[in-house]
């Protein structure tokens, strides 16, 4: 079977690079998935969402620290910045947390499961007291950083 990895131009994320492609997430993640766990890939699944991408940069994220430890969400937002997301903001958690999670309103799953897919154990979370059209990363002790 041949397949196309789903990817875009880079400009829709970072308008100023105009050379390169990115892979398009999650589709690519679940791409690699079924070839290291040696099962055939959706084929249908991966060309209907490759004609309607969502790209990184559509995806407003606000990173909370929830480590405790000085600097986390900011480190985690330039990451993310550098990959071409839409940071709008970054604070403390109310609470400590045990697992990095995204966390997302109703209507928003298909965005979160972007970023999440960028994050490797990293999941989303639909969360009720979310609102809007912006995701919250909430940075735990085993975040992976951005790949």
């Amino acid at each position: 079977m041949r397949l196309t990895l789903p990817n875009y131009a880079r400009e829709a994320d970072v308008p100023s690079d105009r050379a390169n492609v990115v892979w398009q997430y999650p589709q690519a993640a679940d791409l690699f998935d079924a070839m290291a766990e040696d099962r055939e890939p959706d084929r249908k699944a991966l060309v209907a969402a490759a004609a309607d991408p969502v790209h990184a940069r559509s995806v407003r994220v606000r990173v909370l620290n929830g480590t405790g430890v000085a600097g986390r969400a900011a480190q985690a937002a330039e990451e993310l910045r550098d990959l071409g997301y839409t940071v709008v903001g970054t604070g403390n958690a109310p609470d400590r947390a045990d697992r990095t999670a995204v966390l997302h309103a109703p209507g928003m799953a298909d965005h979160a499961r972007v970023l999440a897919s960028r994050l490797d154990g990293v999941t989303a979370h639909p969360d009720e007291q979310s609102a809007g059209q912006v995701l919250t990363l909430v940075i735990g002790p085993d975040y992976p950083g951005a790949a």
